[in-house]
């Protein structure tokens, strides 16, 4: 929870585990998925009182996971984390990451208001923050606006509109057995290269665009296990979040990109670049790297399938 959610927070706050909270539009929402709905914005540039010009208004799609936190005496906390945006930029996808803190009224009291932590492509962490604003107390739709500084001046906005993702919305897969993590150096360095570990685990796709050419997904709630070979208890955890795309004119091509933490490690990019294959889906086949292959490199080459 960040520092200014104290303003909110009085010393009479209850916490309680999402379990325990008794079932209501609230509770409900306790580890939900949200995906951006097409009315969701990002503008970069110049607000009141200041004269130089506005950037243009660009789409941002993605998801984001909406946890309960605590009730309080005025808001009840919920924890936004997995934040997975892609900004649809004029000279390119903008990549945003991050987490932080939705909070909303309790019973009779509409208010609302939003802290996160956000990366915006190569900018290190910023604070984004909406001001305490009307709106209904519930988790059935997210609609606020957060910003660096107020939408004052030199200044980045995100309209962030949101809807849970129905369940039948959520695809999840399981890996094969044929789904592989290795580290270690490829040519042209020579340090060893470590020993080839086995798989386990899954992830959840939900669907964001689907064009004549390619259609777009955003991966959540990925969850893997990677392990030597013949060893149970030893091994690594690999989580984190991404896209898939897959489609193509002329030959199927794919791309998958991933922001995974590695056995505690910090969150690292892992990509495919676009690369012909796909062709099979709703079968994943492709392979990962943070260098590709290149010199230190961590590889997973993944195969999944959904779960009938």
């Amino acid at each position: 929870m960040t520092l200014s959610t104290s303003r909110f927070i009085s010393t009479t706050v209850v916490l309680l585990i999402a379990a325990a909270v008794p079932v209501g539009p609230d509770a409900m929402a306790a580890g939900r998925v949200y995906r951006l709905t097409e009315e969701a914005t990002y503008q970069q540039g110049c607000f009141d009182p200041c004269d130089c010009p506005p950037g243009p208004i660009l789409p941002i799609q993605g998801t984001l996971n909406i946890s309960f936190i605590a009730i309080g005496d005025v808001f009840n906390f919920y924890e936004v984390r997995d934040v997975n945006w892609t900004v649809l930029g004029e000279d390119g996808p903008i990549r945003i990451t991050g987490s932080g803190t939705y909070a909303v009224g309790g019973p009779g009291v509409d208010l609302r208001w939003m802290e996160l932590d956000l990366v915006v492509g190569d900018e290190p962490v910023t604070v984004f923050f909406s001001d305490t604003a009307q709106g209904p107390n519930n988790l059935a739709h997210i609609d606020i606006t957060i910003s660096i500084n107020g939408i004052y001046c030199e200044d980045t906005v995100i309209q962030v509109k949101a809807d849970p993702v129905p369940p039948d919305e959520l695809v999840r897969y399981r890996l094969r057995d044929e789904t592989t993590f290795q580290e270690g150096c490829w040519d042209p360095c020579d340090c060893p290269l470590g020993p080839l570990q086995s798989v386990v685990g899954g992830f959840t796709l939900v669907q964001l665009s689907d064009n004549p050419l390619f259609a777009e997904y955003a991966v959540v709630n990925f969850h893997l296990w990677a392990r030597p070979e013949h060893k149970v208890v030893e091994g690594r955890a690999i989580s984190g979040f991404g896209m898939y795309t897959t489609g193509g004119e002329v030959a199927p091509m794919h791309r998958l990109g991933l922001d995974l933490v590695v056995a505690g490690d910090p969150r690292t990019h892992f990509d495919s670049d676009m690369v012909i294959g796909g062709g099979e889906f709703p079968t994943i086949e492709i392979l990962v790297s943070i260098n590709g292959m290149f010199c230190w490199d961590r590889v997973l080459d993944l195969v999944a399938d959904p779960v009938e």
